[in-house]
Formats: C-alpha cells, structure tokens, sequence
C-alpha cells in the first residue's frame, strides 16, 4: 500500500511540475509582435505628427523628447541578445514617460506597450529611481526653485 501511495505522490508532484513548466514562455506570442502592434511602435510614430496630441499622450513635445532620449538614451539602452531583441531606448523613455503622465497601474502600461509586466515594472523603478540618468529627471525636470524661482512664480500669477 505505500508503495502505492508513493508512486501516486511522485506522478502528481511530476504532473505540477510539467504542467508548470509547460506554461513557462520565453517571450510571449502577444509580445513577440510587440514591433507591429505595441504601442510605441504604432501609435507613437502617428503622434509625433501632431505636436499637440504628443504633447497630451506624453507630456512633452517631441523636440523635448528628443533632447531628453539624447541626454540619457545611451544609459538606459541595452544590447540584443542571440534570443530576442531588447527593448530601444527610444521605447524605454516613452513607457517611463507614459507612466509619469497618467498614473496607470504598471500592468496597463506594460499591456499597453507589450512589455512584460514585471520587465515593465522593473524597467520604470531602475529609470525613475537608481538610474544614474534620474539625476537629469530631477536637477532640469523636477528642480525645487529656489527663493528667486518662488517670487518670479508669484509675480507672474
């Protein structure tokens, strides 16, 4: 009897770890067409038409963006490997800019930008926050003015 006890286990702990290893992707089919269908790809191209409209989806002008992704594209960038294509820089700055302006839930964005969710995640946390770029974010971008800066704000008001 323990012996079938044993066999039964052992089938059942060897059918979790198929069924879970069977669900394992190395890139998702959804995301693998990320080039043709994601949202940088597509939309964005047709926005930086219309300076107005880019400015709404990203909050910046795309003459800002492009001073921006020439500033740090060379440290947020990454190299292909032999399996799948990274991520461009161009994209990298457009999700995290995207994710500033509106405030969405990391996994819309990267449903959004057909990026995996946590590569989204960890992809926004290291620009916004340990990238050594974030000092640019917050020295030019998101300065505290200074007492001069202050009154030149309420003069203007």
């Amino acid at each position: 009897m323990a012996e079938i006890t044993t066999i039964a286990c052992l089938y059942l702990l060897w059918k979790r770890e198929r069924r879970r290893n069977a669900r394992r992707l190395w890139v998702h089919h959804i995301n693998r067409s990320r080039t043709e269908l994601g949202e940088f790809h597509r939309l964005l191209q047709e926005l930086r038409l219309d300076d107005d409209r880019f400015q709404r989806y990203l909050r910046s002008t795309p003459a800002q963006f492009d001073d921006l992704l020439a500033r740090i594209g060379a440290r947020i960038s990454r190299l292909d490997t032999n399996y799948r294509r990274s991520i461009s820089a161009s994209e990298r700055l457009s999700i995290c800019l995207r994710y500033l302006a509106t405030g969405d839930s990391y996994r819309t964005i990267a449903e959004t930008a057909s990026v995996w969710g946590l590569h989204c995640l960890r992809l926004l946390h290291l620009m916004v926050c340990h990238e050594p770029s974030g000092t640019v974010w917050v020295e030019e971008f998101m300065a505290v003015p200074t007492t001069e800066g202050w009154r030149s704000m309420c003069s203007e008001v």
